[in-house]
């Protein structure tokens, strides 16, 4: 079977979105739906990164069936040496970008901290466990982490939540980053938990698609687009069942918090991630509708890792040399401050589009 177009798209999907919420114009003239929710609920930018992580996790498995889930010391090397040089480029970033601060005061979580610390646990699990263990795995983490929160302070925005406390024991409040005064970390220690078991999901999906694969080994179109059709399926348990807890976590228990990455925002992130992901299967792989759109953000999730790195490198730059601000000033003069900051970020993200295709057109490949 050919690779599936779909995810390729939906990590550029993913890519595009995390390039346009981070990098406005005027940090303070956005539009609501490209802000995070303050602590409680949900916008449409705390998709981004949970999505981005889903297709991390969906990729984990597609990779070691190259090696046939071999669980030896050559693939364990491998996947730990790739865990240690994402962790140590996110820790470069934020120096770089934290005007090269007195290493007392880096932050030590990040974004890419995160993607390595939960590719490497869960692409490790993948060598030596089955869906069925890693998914019940997953629940479990889901589980305690649920009552952990719920009996410390969990879901009080202030440095006693068991996060932020966590965080200051075993990091140090200098190595946290500040939201509205709080030393509260998104991507802090005990909220990492949750975020394996997220990409634990995302891999359990990916497993289940290459057994079905397997199961049924199409031949022809036919036999593909009822492989393609049993995996969409298998999404309707899960999603409902998402939903369901989602809903009655909102009675006051459990609410959907990002920063925290709470159990109900794992459910319902996973579950929009899924469905995008069916919706994309089914558009692409089976009914082949593709063309220029579809071509853009493959280009663009090409090679995700490069590009971010790029955008931090090219954002810090555009901030010190003063481009952002005439940028966003020049299209003030026209439109409101809101308009002229996504703008900005449109250009921002189309700017480094090109990059991705100057790279796509050479056939660069770049794999940490």
């Amino acid at each position: 079977m050919k690779r599936l177009t779909s995810i390729d798209i939906l990590r550029g999907i993913a890519l595009a979105g995390m390039l346009l919420v981070n990098n406005p114009g005027d940090w303070g003239h956005i539009y609501a739906p490209l802000e995070h929710a303050p602590f409680i609920g949900l916008t449409p930018t705390d998709l981004v990164f949970p999505t981005f992580m889903f297709v991390m996790g969906f990729c984990i498995p597609l990779s070691l069936q190259k090696t046939g889930f071999q669980a030896s010391w050559q693939n364990i090397r491998r996947i730990l040496l790739r865990t240690l040089v994402i962790f140590s480029v996110g820790l470069f970033l934020q120096w770089m970008s934290s005007g090269w601060c007195d290493l007392s005061h880096l932050r030590i979580p990040g974004v890419l901290q995160r993607l390595a610390i939960c590719y490497g646990v869960v692409a490790i699990l993948c060598l030596f466990l089955n869906q069925t263990v890693l998914g019940s795995m997953a629940v479990i983490i889901l589980v305690i982490y649920s009552f952990i929160l719920y009996f410390n302070q969990g879901f009080e925005f202030s440095e006693a939540n068991i996060c932020a406390r966590v965080d200051h024991l075993l990091l140090g409040a200098d190595h946290l980053y500040i939201d509205n005064g709080v030393r509260l970390d998104p991507e802090g220690i005990l909220s990492t938990l949750p975020s394996i078991a997220h990409v634990m999901f995302a891999a359990v999906f990916s497993l289940t698609f290459l057994k079905l694969k397997s199961e049924q080994s199409p031949q022809d179109q036919a036999a593909e687009e009822k492989l393609f059709r049993t995996f969409i399926k298998t999404t309707g348990a899960f999603v409902i069942t998402s939903v369901l807890i989602t809903f009655l976590d909102q009675i006051e228990t459990f609410p959907i918090s990002k920063k925290v990455w709470s159990t109900s925002f794992v459910l319902i992130t996973t579950s929009i991630a899924r469905l995008l992901l069916n919706g994309l299967i089914w558009l692409v792989d089976i009914k082949k509708w593709t063309g220029a759109w579809s071509k853009f953000f493959v280009i663009f999730g090409r090679n995700p890792l490069l590009l971010y790195i790029i955008s931090w490198i090219t954002a810090h730059l555009f901030g010190r040399w003063g481009v952002t601000w005439q940028v966003y000033s020049f299209f003030g003069q026209y439109v409101s401050a809101e308009m002229a900051s996504l703008i900005y970020a449109l250009l921002f993200v189309l700017f480094h589009w090109l990059i991705a295709f100057a790279l796509y057109k050479k056939n660069v490949r770049f794999r940490a």
